[in-house]
């Protein structure tokens, strides 16, 4: 496309002005059709003519290190393996036994941020989640899917890469990666790019390439490819670690993930609506460090620039979304569904397939008695052992053996009707409340017509004191759950239109008969 190499030049050239102090001697940029594959534009250098800097090199087939620019393929893989854009793991202090000693990878920024969601682990391209996602499953696998994405260069051993393969230790040329992000606009589809349309023969005949000779062909499910691009076109998530750079923000909706090489020797952005794809490279063909640039504050401002030339009009387009997404709102330290105590929620997107069945565990409620009889209560985070160090180091308050774990707010509830509360045989009467803890009381309920009945469940959780012998869960006078069922996590219960009533029925070691609160849901 002509206009569109022109007017693509001009905006590379007016961007190389002002980042040659910081050695970005070449800039390179592909702008690919999102649908079809055809390459609309392609600057290879910033002058062709210029030999200081190596111009007539074609910095769009070079074989330069991507950076984090393979990290939405990584998730992408770990979403078709059951993960969520909700799955938690540490982004902590980290060691990685390899052939070559312990790998410990390390944040752009060389903070650790806890326990982090895939949302935002990607959104914010952090670097430790995305080493530790990829030990836990196959790093040949992840190698398979960058290779069907047409990044035919990744092609040695996978333990010649090692896990720092997702941090761009590969090397990939610049269009064949703006070709592999076609997965994402495409529901999972990779279409191969092309420049030939047309062949001009000599007697002035024109012969068409025919469209069904590109190569089409699935690498991931449309559902994880949907979750990407809602990823990586979050505004706000992307805002923790970007929000000082210029270009992040747009009057519509467009997907970008950037890249920076060990010692700032490449600097990428890619960006792509359901149009178009842009991929761009900055850096010195000889291989020098560039002064204090990365993708986001090098490359970015200049996808900006290409974005706004290409979509003037600011048309807005939707991502196609499948028929098995739903939403549900989960806590963003567990990663599970909202529990009682839980302050910091998103109300996130998932596969059908890959719900959290279970409410988070790690948001704890806690009770003590003053000295003058007045009762405080106080919500604790539960993390595993891993997170001590991190803990510690951000000087989280842990419960001393003042306070004393409550399963739920009825049990503190309770406990203000209780005088005696330092008798041994009163605190054990507390322990003994069982209760329902989800869902609350006078809870509503809406069946979704767009989706299949089968797939609409809510989850009952309740808390069983550890005298209980026998246990069942009632709704409207019908046994639907025992006691082995109930303590081993939520029961899962098919929605129904009408009025439900919940309760337990529970005998303990003494032979006394108890019964939880009635919990009233209404399905509409």
């Amino acid at each position: 496309d002509y206009k569109m190499q022109k007017e693509a030049s001009l905006v590379i050239s007016n961007a190389s002005q002002s980042l040659h102090s910081f050695n970005v001697r070449n800039i390179s940029c592909v702008i690919l059709n999102a649908k079809t594959g055809e390459v609309l534009s392609m600057i290879g250098s910033m002058d062709y003519f210029d030999k200081e800097t190596d111009g007539s090199v074609n910095g769009a087939i070079a074989l330069r290190q991507p950076g984090s620019a393979l990290k939405p393929f990584l998730y992408a893989y770990l979403f078709d393996k059951g993960e969520s854009p909700a799955s938690v793991i540490g982004d902590i202090k980290t060691y990685i036994n390899s052939p070559g000693g312990d790998y410990i990878p390390e944040n752009f920024d060389r903070k650790y941020r806890g326990p982090v969601t895939i949302r935002d682990a990607l959104a914010n391209s952090l670097n430790i989640p995305a080493v530790r996602w990829l030990s836990k499953y196959s790093l040949k696998d992840f190698q398979n899917i960058l290779l069907k994405s047409g990044l035919i260069s990744i092609d040695k051993n996978p333990d010649y890469y090692g896990y720092s393969l997702v941090l761009g230790s590969a090397e990939v040329r610049l269009i064949d990666l703006a070709s592999a992000y076609t997965i994402f606009p495409n529901s999972g589809i990779f279409i191969n790019h092309y420049s030939a349309v047309s062949l001009k023969k000599e007697n002035g005949d024109i012969f068409y390439f025919p469209k069904k000779s590109y190569t089409h062909k699935r690498v991931i499910s449309e559902e994880s490819a949907y979750l990407i691009n809602k990823i990586l076109s979050d505004r706000n998530a992307r805002m923790g670690s970007f929000r000082s750079y210029r270009g992040l923000v747009y009057p519509f909706s467009i997907a970008i993930k950037t890249g920076t090489s060990k010692g700032s020797r490449d600097a990428w952005a890619i960006g792509y609506t359901k149009d178009y794809i842009v991929g761009l490279w900055l850096g010195d063909f000889k291989g020098s460090e560039m002064i204090n640039i990365t993708g986001g504050n090098g490359a970015v401002p200049i996808l900006y620039d290409l974005f706004s030339m290409l979509n003037k009009s600011q048309k807005e387009t939707k991502w196609h979304k499948p028929k098995d997404i739903i939403e549900r709102e989960i806590c963003l330290i567990s990663g599970k569904l909202r529990g009682e105590f839980c302050k910091e929620t998103r109300l996130e997107e998932f596969s059908i397939f890959n719900v959290p069945k279970e409410e988070c565990d790690v948001h704890n409620l806690y009770i003590k008695r003053n000295s003058d009889g007045s009762i405080d209560k106080k919500v604790f985070l539960n993390l595993s052992s891993e997170y001590n160090d991190w803990i510690k180091e951000r000087q989280i308050e842990k419960p001393n053996s003042e306070w004393i774990k409550a399963e739920n707010t009825y049990a503190y509830n309770n406990l203000n009707q209780i005088n005696n509360f330092n008798s041994i045989n009163n605190q054990n009467k507390i322990n003994e409340r069982i209760s329902i803890t989800s869902p609350t009381d006078n809870s509503v309920y809406k069946i979704d017509s767009t989706l299949p009945l089968e797939y609409q469940n809510i989850f009952i959780s309740s808390y069983i004191p550890k005298n209980i012998i026998e246990a069942n869960l009632y709704c409207n006078e019908e046994i639907i759950a025992n006691i082995e069922e109930l303590k081993n996590g939520s029961v899962i219960w098919n929605l129904k239109k009408g009025d439900y009533t919940f309760y337990i029925k529970a005998i303990n070691f003494e032979g006394n008969e108890l019964k939880s609160p009635n919990i009233n849901i209404f399905i509409q």
